[in-house]
């Protein structure tokens, strides 16, 4: 009797074993199926990223192509990313040397603006001077021709009294 009790102590040990490994077998299968599922989630959306990444790099390298399309008969999505880096390097190289040009320009015209405002402020105050030195002038002459008026007609009263 001693034997078939360590059988049945034996038999449950193996039991609570087997339905141990059981469910940590069953959970294992979970985690399996639940890490295939996400790779293939993440797979998917990597397809999705490099399909939106290459169309981007395509219309990069099309952006001053006036012809359909041609930069899809050799994007084949190894180098299409490198080459579309380097036409936005050189777009952005071309881009900044306008943009350097611009700057410049707007530059000397401010400076030419300054400029005519000066010259245009100055002839102003010359105008204002030339106004007054006028009105001094004006005045002087009439002051002037009063005088020589009345001279003219003091001269025509003493030739008319001889």
């Amino acid at each position: 009797s001693l034997g078939e009790e360590s059988k049945a102590d034996t038999l449950g040990v193996l039991q609570g074993k087997g339905d141990k490994y059981t469910k940590l077998s069953l959970v294992e299968r979970k985690r399996m199926n639940d890490l295939e599922e996400a790779i293939s989630y993440i797979s998917a959306e990597t397809d999705k990223y490099r399909d939106l990444a290459k169309k981007a790099a395509i219309e990069v390298m099309n952006i001053h192509v006036l012809t359909p399309n041609p930069a899809y008969s050799r994007a084949d999505g190894v180098n299409i990313g490198k080459e579309a880096e380097i036409v936005t390097k050189k777009t952005m190289i071309v881009l900044e040397a306008k943009l350097n040009k611009l700057l410049q320009r707007k530059s000397e015209i401010q400076n030419q603006n300054k400029k005519t405002k000066d010259m245009i402020n100055h002839y102003r105050i010359l105008r204002v001077q030339t106004d007054c030195s006028h009105a001094k002038f004006e005045a002087t002459l009439a002051e002037t021709k009063e005088t020589i008026e009345a001279t003219l007609a003091e001269s025509a009263k003493v030739v008319e009294e001889r």
